[in-house]
């Protein structure tokens, strides 16, 4: 489908499954509708020199005011409603179980060697490996004592780190990174 049109102008049906052997449907989502979606309307989005397309190398710019976007500003409320439900209004809080929530929270903070299903290599994923804030993507250990819970995003040369940093005493921040590769 890509990010593009017309494959971005609709989403995949998903159901979701009670158990691993998909016995029984418990939530399915409604079919695609194919209503158009409304656009950001954004400029100044064109970056780089050249870009690639399959594998040739196109000189120009890469477009990317129709590829799909979320804002910086909307991830760090997404982290601060995951992590802090209790500080935003009841009517902008996520309809989720408090086990949903603990979930969510482990997976963010949980180191690959910790993954149950899919089990990684240590030597090939260090407990790093997502955590480019503090740990340089692998890099380097974490300090004894913190926790980093994020989200990482990587497209077209970009990388963002959205994370809560916490240590044993409290929090040290909630910030975003974003680079240029």
């Amino acid at each position: 489908m890509g990010d593009g049109p017309p494959g971005s102008l609709h989403t995949n049906p998903v159901s979701f499954y009670a158990d691993t052997a998909a016995a029984g449907c418990c939530t399915a989502s409604p079919p695609p509708t194919g209503r158009a979606v409304p656009h950001w309307r954004l400029r100044g989005m064109a970056v780089g020199r050249a870009h690639v397309v399959g594998s040739a190398v196109v000189p120009g710019p890469l477009d990317l005011s129709q590829k799909n976007v979320f804002p910086l500003r909307d991830q760090q409320r997404v982290l601060r409603a995951v992590l802090f439900p209790e500080t935003l209004p009841a009517r902008r809080r996520l309809a989720l179980a408090p086990a949903d929530y603990a979930l969510l929270r482990t997976a963010m903070a949980q180191a690959p060697a910790a993954s149950p299903h899919p089990r990684y290599d240590a030597a090939h994923y260090p407990a790093t490996y997502a955590k480019f804030l503090l740990g340089g993507g692998g890099q380097a250990a974490l300090p004894p004592g913190v926790r980093v819970f994020n989200k990482i995003g990587q497209a077209y040369g970009f990388l963002i780190d959205n994370a809560y940093v916490a240590t044993r005493r409290g929090a040290l921040s909630s910030c975003s990174a974003p680079w240029c590769t």
